[in-house]
Order: C-alpha cells, then structure tokens, then sequence
C-alpha cells in the first residue's frame, strides 16, 4: 500500500495484493483544524488534529471485478504544524 498526502486537500491511496488493484482518492472539501499542544514530544513540533469531510473515488479489480464508485466521506489525521 502506497499512501500520498502531499497534496493539500487531497489523499491517495493505492493498494495492490492478490487479487486485489486498487486507487483511492479522498478529496476534502470540510477541514476542522484543532490545535493540539499535549502531542508534542520532549523538543519536538506539536501536532495538528484535522477532521476532513469530502468524496472518496475508488476505481479497481477486487477478485477479478472492476469497481468504479464515488461516496460522500470523512478521515482524521494529525499533521507537524
């Protein structure tokens, strides 16, 4: 599994196993940023929490079957600020 979150606003994922080719892009639309200052460790950056709301497009094979669906979404992740 491949993970790229570079882009800001957007995520994708891309999944590959037997049987298994998949490409999913979460793009968000909704962002909640809280301020997290108890995440920092000893000398180290505090954390960001974000709260994401936007769509998820899924295309693929799973068990030999092509999928190609869009859904209405949310994801949580934590962020150097």
């Amino acid at each position: 599994m491949v993970i790229d979150d570079e882009s800001t606003g957007r995520v994708n994922v891309r999944a590959t196993s037997t049987g298994v080719a998949l490409q999913l892009t979460f793009t968000a639309d909704e962002t909640v940023r809280t301020t997290m200052a108890t995440t920092a460790v000893p000398g180290g950056t505090p954390l960001n929490f974000f709260q994401l709301g936007g769509a998820y497009h899924v295309t693929g094979t799973v068990a030999g079957r092509q999928i190609d669906f869009t859904a209405r979404g949310s994801a949580e992740t934590f962020k150097p600020r």
